[in-house]
């Protein structure tokens, strides 16, 4: 019985160890925490204010991410406004009904500052097609593969080892010893939660920070701000998704399409839920074409998502990113609609070794 409480007592001391970056995380390295901190004490604390740029229709792991480091940089006398172009999700617009936070539209105005973040996206196309001039310097923290972005920024903090913008802030912040406040830990956890889809692909990474920033919080009350219950035009998306889909076998492996006016990334994840191993939604406007697909956790060894709908970026003039298991894209050319999907067939068939045949 001795034995079982000193190891009692033992596991205790270490789950409840203070932070060590090195003991867990390796998202970055000591070099790059260092110039981050650099950063903030002389050029950003010399400057005395920011923008901070996320994503257009923000979901709560970038606006959780933004407002994070913003309320940090605070702590240094640092004022930062935030933008996303159209605006917030509605997952996140509940959140912030509950927590409010100005978010601005307008990212026109974030250039008349020196210094800019961007948030949860290396694609300009999500940034409103951002043009930045030689006298600003950008800062990119961010979760997805590497695209445009990352090559225009004067400092990058980006890895698609994590799971979440919110995590990486986290590690930054904390590293550069910031004090992280009961608000902080709130947007960190959101973050972190919404981006794992509530923890289902979260990994040890996630658990350990987690672990620290809930230990003041309610998590019952995060949980009920989650929670956004279905209105009719989400339900109606989702069955016109289900009802417009087609469908082809590769091998064992079901690939679905459908065409929607909205939720494309609600209805990509219905196709998987009723039967499909990978599933694209397309959404076409008058100029615009705006496409999700996601992918059963099963195929991740043998398929990545990102890499294959970034081969059609050229069909539809834009851009295209992601992760292995969920990837998005956004382009200009409605024309070449069935040339793109037709595209991602072939190197799905690539990937799996087979053909494809039509079954719906």
């Amino acid at each position: 019985m001795d034995i079982i409480n000193k190891i009692a007592k033992k596991l205790k001391s270490k789950l409840c160890q203070d932070y060590n970056y090195k003991e867990y995380y390796d998202f970055f390295t000591d070099k790059e925490i260092e110039s981050f901190k650099k950063f903030i004490d002389t050029e950003l604390v010399k400057q005395k204010s920011c923008s901070i740029i996320t994503h257009h229709n923000a979901d709560p792991d970038a606006i959780g991410a933004s407002i994070s480091l913003a309320r940090a940089l605070s702590q240094k006398g640092i004022k930062s406004t935030i933008y996303a172009e159209k605006g917030v999700s509605k997952q996140t617009s509940i959140v912030l009904e509950k927590y409010p936070y100005p978010i601005n539209t307008n990212i026109k105005e974030a250039l008349k500052e020196k210094i800019i973040f961007l948030i949860d996206s290396s694609s300009p196309e999500q940034m409103a097609n951002i043009k930045f001039s030689k006298e600003h310097i950008v800062i990119l923290i961010d979760h997805h593969k590497k695209g445009k972005l990352y090559s225009e920024s004067n400092l990058k903090y980006s890895t698609s080892k994590a799971n979440s913008s919110a995590i990486l802030v986290y590690h930054l912040l904390k590293a550069s010893g910031f004090k992280i406040t009961k608000e902080i830990n709130f947007f960190i956890t959101i973050g972190i939660i919404t981006d794992t889809a509530f923890l289902r692909f979260a990994d040890h990474r996630d658990f350990n920070v987690l672990r620290h920033t809930t230990k003041k919080l309610n998590l019952s009350q995060i949980s009920s701000t989650l929670n956004v219950p279905e209105d009719n035009s989400t339900k109606i998306a989702k069955l016109k998704g289900v009802s417009r889909l087609k469908a082809y076998k590769i091998k064992n492996h079901i690939i679905a399409f459908t065409d929607i006016g909205s939720h494309e990334s609600i209805v990509a994840l219905t196709l998987i839920k009723n039967g499909a191993d990978i599933g694209f939604a397309f959404n076409k406007s008058n100029n615009e074409v705006r496409i999700s697909g996601r992918l059963k956790r099963n195929l991740e060894n043998k398929i990545n998502l990102a890499e294959i709908i970034k081969k059609i970026e050229p069909i539809i003039d834009g851009t295209a990113g992601g992760h292995a298991s969920a990837a998005s894209a956004n382009g200009k050319n409605t024309r070449n609609i069935e040339q793109a999907k037709s595209t991602i067939i072939k190197e799905i068939e690539k990937k799996l070794n087979g053909k494809a045949r039509k079954i719906i």
